[in-house]
Formats: C-alpha cells, sequence, structure tokens
C-alpha cells in the first residue's frame, strides 16, 4: 500500500471513527448529567458528567470493534462506551423522581443524540462554502456521517429492550408486576436481535449476498427522521 493509498483509508476511518466517538461520548454524558442533576451523584464523582471523550471511551466498543468492522467492510457499524453507573436509590431530588428518574436518566442520552443530530444539520448550511475537494470533503463527510450517526443511536437505543434505553423509558410505565418478567425475557430477545444486528448481515456479505434485518425495519424511519430534521434545520 502506498502513502497515497494508506492516507486515503485512514481519512475514511476518521468520517466515521470520529463522529462515532462524539456521539457516543455525548449520549453517555447526556444520561450522567441527568443521573447528577435529579439526585445522584455516582456518575459526577466519577467524572462521567464532562464532554472529554476520554472520559466515557472504551478500548473496546468505542475503538476496536468499530475499527474492525470498518476494515473487514462489515455492512453495519456498531459500538458502545463505557457504561454509566446510576443508582436509582439516590434519585429523590423531587418528589416524582422516585418513579420517572430512571426513565428520564434514560431518555437523556437518546435525546442527547438528537441535539446532536440538531447542530449537524445546521453544519450542513456550510458545505456551500467549504472547498470542493481536501479537508472541504473531509468536513462534509463527518458532518453528514455525525446526522446519520446520531439518528441512528436515537432510533437504535430507544428500541424498548434490555439494556437499551428504550427499555428504561418503558419500564416507567409498565405495571409494577410486569418489571421482573419483562427484564428477563427482553434480555433473551436482546441476545436474538444482536447476532441479527452483527452477525446475520456479516455472513450474508461473505457469500455475496445483501441481508440486513433490521436495516429493514429501521431505514424507513431514519429517512422520515432525517427528512424532518433537515426541514427543522433549513435544509
Amino acid at each position: 500500500m502506498g502513502f497515497d493509498d494508506l492516507k486515503s483509508a485512514l481519512m475514511h476511518m476518521t468520517l466515521w471513527i470520529l463522529p462515532m466517538i462524539v456521539s457516543i461520548s455525548l449520549h453517555e454524558t447526556g444520561h450522567a448529567y441527568a443521573a447528577w442533576r435529579l439526585g445522584d451523584p455516582t456518575a459526577y464523582k466519577l467524572g462521567r458528567v464532562s464532554l472529554n471523550p476520554a472520559r466515557h471511551i472504551d478500548r473496546v466498543g468505542t475503538v476496536i470493534v468499530p475499527l474492525v468492522l470498518l476494515l473487514i467492510g462489515a455492512p453495519v457499524m456498531f459500538g458502545w462506551a463505557k457504561p454509566v453507573p446510576v443508582n436509582a436509590r439516590f434519585l429523590t431530588k423531587y418528589p416524582w423522581t422516585t418513579r420517572w428518574g430512571m426513565p428520564l436518566v434514560s431518555a437523556a442520552g437518546p435525546l442527547s443524540n438528537v441535539a446532536l443530530a440538531l447542530l449537524a444539520g445546521l453544519l450542513l448550511h456550510l458545505r456551500t462554502h467549504l472547498p470542493e475537494t481536501g479537508m472541504g470533503d473531509w468536513l462534509r463527510g463527518n458532518i453528514v456521517n455525525l446526522l446519520s450517526i446520531n439518528i441512528t443511536l436515537f432510533l437504535f437505543n430507544m428500541i424498548p429492550l434490555p439494556p437499551l434505553d428504550g427499555s428504561g423509558v418503558l419500564m416507567g410505565f409498565l405495571p409494577r408486576g410486569w418489571v421482573k418478567p419483562y427484564v428477563y425475557y427482553g434480555a433473551k430477545l436482546a441476545k436474538i436481535l444482536f447476532i441479527a444486528i452483527i452477525v446475520v448481515p456479516l455472513v450474508a456479505s461473505q457469500v455475496h449476498l445483501s441481508f440486513d434485518p433490521i436495516a429493514l425495519v429501521m431505514l424507513p424511519a431514519m429517512r422520515v427522521m432525517a427528512y424532518g430534521l433537515l426541514i427543522i434545520t433549513g435544509n
């Protein structure tokens, strides 16, 4: 591989890895900040109420796994950050947080991704003022990927299966007697979901087939959300 090829490959990787690191980090900051404001100091004491990605990066989930998937040409991109520790017993700052504290903390991560997607939509207005090649192309690619990654993170994390954030939101509305069975069976369904996300598309690609069951479900929702965000941000 020549120098130009290496440079091109590295730039392509950063087009995805940099927006993903920013997006996942802000997602976890959202959880930590919400927990802190609602009375739980656990994440705050660990330095997780921070926009510094180093506070949230998991070397395996945030860097190695996405990099490996990118290098092998996987049809999907996947990653995670360090989970934010939350102690529900401390979520007592307001009378209503005893019941709604955890659902709000769960929702804060995905909502931070919506905010970042809106910011990316606003940044798209800069695309006509950037150079046509080189750094201009790189910046445009990062902005577009920032938008798509945050839409994906929001929709994926709001799937109501443990341990995804959507399950934490849903549990706030479930009768107490339903919570334990929901967590038990939901976790089993989540394992199937993980296989569908990673293994099925990867195996299909090895036999030159294009099959992504999650994309079949999520792509229409992603398109609708992207269209709405672009309208809101004046694109």
